[in-house]
This record gives structure tokens, sequence and C-alpha cells, in this order.
């Protein structure tokens, strides 16, 4: 394991014993986790193992993909400055900017096929790749994730995925079947 696998590794750890322990989710800066040894070990047994995406995922094939809490979108963590998939033909609406949440350019687009087909779509916590108005087709590149965390999220590879303009804190709930298909 290289040292950067080891330490996003570590992040990761952290960040499920916070979710596990009431200490919310990667979108929170937390203090150092103080996690027994052996509690940490049971975490990295438990964790989502990377998979090979089938078509029409959100990530290319061989990318991680583990899916994270649900909110107001679908949250997921991916490989660290990796790239987000579209799951239909679009356009981009527009680029959004909320430095202190979602980030500073982060995309919002509309499908117009696809099992989002018909929808708004924000990818939070990401770069865009696309300029607003411009069209893409399914299997794009939408966006990039960060190297470190985009907006609020506090470590690198982090999205979220929901709908346009953003709910309550469980309209998330509404895009996680569609996004896991």
């Amino acid at each position: 394991m290289s040292i950067e696998s080891a330490i996003a590794r570590i992040g990761q750890i952290e960040q499920l014993a916070s979710q596990l322990l009431g200490g919310g989710a990667a979108h929170q800066a937390s203090a150092p986790s103080t996690v027994a040894p052996s509690f940490a070990n049971q975490l990295v047994s438990a964790q989502a193992q990377p998979v090979a995406p089938a078509a029409g995922s959100l990530v290319p094939a061989g990318a991680k993909l583990s899916w994270q809490r649900v909110d107001q979108g679908q949250d997921l963590q991916t490989d660290p400055g990796g790239p987000l998939l579209a799951l239909g033909d679009g356009y981009v609406k527009q680029i959004a900017s909320d430095p202190g949440g979602f980030g500073p350019d982060y995309p919002v687009v509309h499908f117009t096929s696809g099992p989002l087909a018909g929808k708004d779509v924000y990818y939070g916590h990401t770069h865009t790749a696309l300029a607003a108005g411009q069209q893409f087709k399914a299997g794009d590149v939408i966006s990039h994730t960060g190297l470190s965390g985009v907006g609020n999220a506090s470590v690198g590879g982090w999205a979220e995925i929901g709908f346009w303009p953003p709910g309550s804190m469980d309209a998330g709930s509404q895009i996680a079947p569609l996004l896991h298909s």
C-alpha cells in the first residue's frame, strides 16, 4: 500500500468512525479521531470496498466508488481528483458557486435521457469539467472531485449528487435509487 493510499484510508476510517459515533459526515470539520485500534480495524473491514462500476455508472470502470450518507443528495466517495460521469444526455444549466457549501464551481445539469431524464441535478463538492450551456452525452465527464475536499467537504474524492435546487436534508432519498441502478 502506498503512503497516499494509507493516508486516504486513515481519513476514510476517521470519517466512518465519526459517523458511527454520531459526529456527522465529511461535510463537517472534526477533531482527530481517538478511536481504539481494535475498533478501527473493524471499521477497515466493514468499509465499502472499491467496485468496478457497470455501464451507466457515475465513475469510470476501475475507479473506487463507495456510497455514503443520504441527505440533501446522495453522498459518495471516489478517487481524489477523479471524474464523475453523466448518467444520460443533457446540458449544463449553470455553474453554481457556494464556496462554503458545495464549492466554488460545481455544475448544475439538466438530463434529457437516462434514469434522471427531465431532472435538474447538482454535482456538489466537485469542480465542473464543462461550461454553462454545454451539451453532454451519457458517459461524458461532468466534473472532478477535489484532491482534498471541495466546499465544506473535508476529504478528497467526496461528492454529493442531488436534485436542483437542494431541498430538505432527506431529499437525497429520492435520487439515491436512481443513482444506484
